[in-house]
């Protein structure tokens, strides 16, 4: 029998944990480090849940880790009338988040006119409400311009609008220590059986899910070709065992691809790992290459993630500040309450 997806909440305000809240947060209970990774991006206010959710577990350390290595692509989906929707890109660059400067406040400016034009001319009833969340992350957003890094503005512009007092950490922060290049090295020694565990976990999902893509979720290694990036430049490129010289990793930039990041942040950095429905589907694969690979037990993962909805439209990727931090919260606290 076809395996089937983890799929998001239909309706407006659902919550989805999986497993269930009181399992989560029971398993939670004796662990050391649980963790939210995600881009700082203008993700779905869905996504926003797992952020929230982390604040109630009661893990002795709890981490946000923002990841900087995705090159800089960020747009908003915006509505567009008639229960359409069209992009408004806010800035695209093939270079990686991590190093990347903060553009001058005139992008930003131009940015949220055309975020506000959309509003304005397609919302009906949620006009006013989306109005007002826009316009508070807006001064938030602006407020914070003026810090050296893209990266900083949206990290800090999205906590300060959550109200998340939390300090968090950048991706190639996390893994500058001895512990990523003790992995790389794992990986490097054994490519070929990396290779060899990794295609055949592609296989199996393809084969249980029925996916015929050849690139989803992942696309298969080449001979030669490692699981990460190699930053030159600061454009990142696929890494092959050519690539690297083992006597000087620092002298490259390496980060890991998908499959690794989560990998490696499970055995080195999370002893809970929280996902959204995208990464929560992908991860059939990253237990069976723990397993055959690293030859122990995965760690512990769980989903969290929401739908949030505007009258006349089924769009779930609408930004995350077009709604109001309290009626997100307000969902989870609902949802949590008939745990």
């Amino acid at each position: 029998m076809k395996k089937k997806l983890i799929k998001p909440p239909e309706g407006n305000r659902e919550i989805l944990f999986l497993p269930d809240a009181r399992e989560i947060l029971y398993c939670s209970s004796g662990l050391q480090r649980a963790g939210v990774p995600h881009q700082p991006y203008f993700f779905n206010p869905g996504v926003s849940v797992k952020f929230l959710f982390l604040e109630t577990l009661p893990a002795q350390q709890k981490s946000i880790i923002f990841l900087d290595t995705d090159r800089v692509r960020i747009e908003a989906r915006m509505p567009a009338g008639e229960g359409q929707t069209h992009d408004v890109r806010f800035i695209s660059s093939e270079e990686a988040l991590f190093e990347f400067s903060c553009p001058g406040r005139a992008i930003f400016e131009d940015f949220f006119a055309s975020c506000e034009e959309s509003l304005r001319k397609a919302l009906k009833r949620d006009r006013e409400t989306a109005l007002s969340s826009f316009f508070c992350f807006k001064d938030i957003c602006l407020k914070n311009c003026s810090k050296k890094y893209l990266k900083d503005v949206l990290a800090e512009s999205f906590l300060q609008f959550y109200g998340i007092k939390r300090g968090y950490s950048f991706l190639s922060d996390v893994i500058s220590g001895y512990e990523f290049k003790e992995f790389i090295l794992k990986i490097f020694h054994d490519s070929k059986l990396f290779q060899n565990v990794f295609n055949s976990a592609l296989d199996d999902y393809r084969k249980e899910f029925r996916f015929r893509y050849k690139n989803f979720p992942f696309p298969r290694l080449e001979d030669g070709e490692l699981p990460f990036w190699i930053v030159k430049k600061g454009r990142r490129k696929r890494c092959f065992k050519k690539d690297i010289d083992i006597t000087g990793l620092t002298q490259n930039i390496i980060f890991p691809r998908a499959a690794t990041l989560t990998i490696f942040l499970r055995l080195y950095k999370l002893d809970m790992f929280i996902h959204g429905v995208g990464g929560g589907n992908y991860e059939w694969v990253q237990d069976r290459v723990i397993e055959r690979f690293f030859q122990i037990a995965p760690p512990f993962y769980a989903v969290a993630s929401g739908t949030f909805l505007f009258e006349g439209y089924r769009e779930r990727e609408f930004p995350y500040f077009l709604f109001s931090p309290e009626d997100i919260k307000s969902a989870l606290r609902e949802r949590m309450e008939k745990a």
